[in-house]
C-alpha cells in the first residue's frame, strides 16, 4: 500500500503474486522483513521509468530447503522473496559492488537518484543477520530481479489463502473531496502535544461518528492504550519526552496489550523526501504529512478501519462546510492567507475558528525563552517545531518558514545563531497572536 503511491505517480504498475500456500502465522522479526521488502520495492521505483514493478513471496519447496536450513522439526519455512522490474538494469561490471555500503551504481547516470546503494547495503547486512541470502539479476538495458531468501518460523501452518491487498485498497479509498464516510463504533486515537493540531484532527472527522480519544504526549498515549483498544492511531513525531518512534516501539513490544497490532499512522511536519520510507522501516503502517487535509486524512484512515464498520459515502457536509463564506482582502503584510487556512480546515469557516482559538491559547514565548536562557537546543527545536506546523495549519506560512529555520538550526545546535534570531522570530509570532485576536 505505501509504495503503490508512489508507483501510480511514475505511471507504472504493481503487481503482487503472494502463493496461497503460505503458512498463515509466522514468527519473526516483522519490523525488518517489512525494511528489506521496502528497500527492495523503492529501489525498483527509482530505476524503472516505464513498466512495471513485481513483488513475488512463495515457501520454497523441501529439497531447496534442505540445502539451506537444518531443520528436521518442520517447522522452518523458507520464505522466496523476489521484486523484479522493467528498469534500466546493471552492468555486469556493476554487480560484484552493488551490496558495497555507499557504493554509487552508473555514477553519471544516477546523479539525480538520492540513496543509490546504502539501502542495499543496509538490506544485504538484514538478511544475514536473519541468516539469509540475498543475490540479482540483471539485464542492462532490460530489468533487475533481486531475490532474498529468509528462513522463519511456522507458528500455524495452515495456508494464508488468496491474498488481494492492492483491490481492496483501491475499493476502499476511491472517496471524493466532497463525500464523507462515517464509521459509527471506529476507534480513533490522535496523538499530538501541540493543542491546535489536535484540533484539526478532530474537527475534520467531527461528521465521521467515530469514538476518537486524544493524548498530548507519548506517555499518555501508552497509558490510553493500556485501557482500550483502537482501530487506528495517529501518532505525532516530535513531541517532548517519548517521541513517536519511542512511544510506537513500547506499544508493539507490549505482546499482552490491546494495541501491538493496531495499525499506526505516524504525523509529521518533517515533509521531507524519502520520510514515508524511513517510518515504515520503524514499524508504522504509513505516514502523513502536515498540515492534513480532510482528503488526505480519509483516504488514510480507510486503509485501515475495518471495511464492515465503514458507510460511503454521504454526498455534502452537513454544518458550515460549502456554505458562502465572505472572505476579506488580506492587509498589506498580514501574516494570515485565509484561503490556504481554510483548505488546511476542510473549507469549514467553523474550524478555522477552534484552530485559531486552539493557537491563540497554546502561548509557546516564556517556553522558548526559558530554553533558550538553558541552552536546551534539543527541548527547543521540539517547542519550535510544533509552532511551525500549527502556524502553517492556518495560513501563516511565513511565520512557520521562519521557525523551521530557527529548528534546524536548533538542531545542529547553534545556540548562538538561534539567540540572534530569536527576538526577531517573537515579534512575529506576537503579530501573529494579534492579527488572530482581530479576525
Amino acid at each position: 500500500q505505501m509504495i503503490s503511491e508512489k508507483v501510480e505517480r511514475k505511471g507504472l504498475k504493481l503487481e503482487l503474486a503472494i502463493d496461497e500456500n503460505l503458512p498463515s502465522v509466522m514468527n519473526g522479526d516483522e519490523v525488518r522483513v517489512r525494511q528489506i521488502i521496502m528497500n527492495l520495492l523503492s529501489n525498483a521505483v527509482k530505476y524503472t521509468k516505464e513498466g512495471k514493478i513485481k513483488l513475488s513471496v512463495r515457501e520454497m519447496a523441501k529439497n531447496e530447503k534442505k540445502s539451506f536450513v537444518k531443520d528436521d522439526s518442520g517447522r522452518t519455512a523458507l520464505l522466496y522473496i523476489s521484486v523484479s522490474d522493467t528498469g534500466q538494469g546493471i552492468k555486469p561490471s556493476d554487480r560484484e559492488h552493488l551490496f558495497e555500503s555507499f557504493t554509487r551504481i552508473d555514477e553519471l547516470k544516477n546523479k539525480n537518484i538520492e540513496g543509490t546503494g546504502l539501502g542495499l547495503a543496509i538490506t544485504k547486512h538484514l538478511v544475514q543477520l536473519m541468516y539469509g541470502e540475498i543475490a540479482v539479476t540483471s539485464t542492462y538495458g532490460v530489468g533487475s530481479c533481486f531475490i532474498v531468501k529468509l528462513p522463519q518460523e511456522i507458528v500455524d501452518a495452515r495456508p494464508i489463502g488468496q491474498v488481494n491487498l492492492l483491490e481492496g485498497t483501491e475499493k476502499k479509498i476511491n472517496v471524493g473531496f466532497d463525500d464523507i464516510f462515517k464509521a459509527p463504533g471506529a476507534r480513533l486515537l490522535v496523538v499530538d502535544d501541540v493543542p491546535s493540531n489536535l484540533v484539526v484532527v478532530t474537527s475534520l472527522l467531527k461528521y465521521t461518528q467515530m469514538d476518537i480519544d486524544t493524548a498530548s504526549s507519548g506517555d499518555e498515549a501508552i497509558d490510553l492504550c493500556r485501557k482500550k483498544a483502537y482501530h487506528v492511531i495517529l501518532l505525532d513525531h516530535m513531541m517532548p519526552g517519548r517521541d513517536g518512534i519511542e512511544t510506537l516501539r513500547i506499544l508493539k513490544k507490549d505482546r499482552d496489550g490491546q494495541n501491538h497490532r493496531t495499525p499506526v499512522i505516524m504525523l509529521s511536519a518533517n515533509a521531507m523526501a524519502g520520510a514515508g520510507e524511513k517510518y515504515m522501516m520503524e514499524g508504522f503502517d504509513d505516514y502523513l504529512s502536515k498540515p492534513i487535509t480532510a482528503k488526505r486524512l480519509e483516504e488514510k484512515l480507510l486503509k485501515y478501519i475495518p471495511e464492515h464498520m465503514v458507510n460511503l459515502p454521504e454526498k455534502n457536509r452537513s454544518g458550515s462546510a460549502g456554505q458562502n463564506v465572505v472572505v476579506q482582502p488580506a492587509q498589506e503584510g498580514a501574516l494570515i492567507d485565509i484561503p490556504t487556512a481554510m483548505k488546511y480546515c476542510g473549507d469549514d469557516m467553523e474550524i478555522l475558528k477552534a484552530v485559531a482559538g486552539a493557537f491563540l491559547e497554546d502561548d509557546r514565548r516564556e517556553e522558548l525563552l526559558g530554553l533558550l536562557e538553558k541552552g536546551d537546543m534539543q527541548a527547543y527545536s521540539i517547542v519550535i517545531h510544533g509552532i511551525k506546523s500549527a502556524s502553517k495549519s492556518i495560513g501563516a506560512s511565513t511565520v512557520s518558514e521562519r521557525a523551521r529555520e530557527l529548528e534546524m538550526l536548533a538542531k545542529e545546535g547553534d545556540v548562538d545563531t538561534v539567540r540572534a534570531k530569536h527576538g526577531d522570530f517573537v515579534k512575529l509570532y506576537e503579530q501573529l497572536f494579534e492579527e488572530i485576536r482581530n479576525l
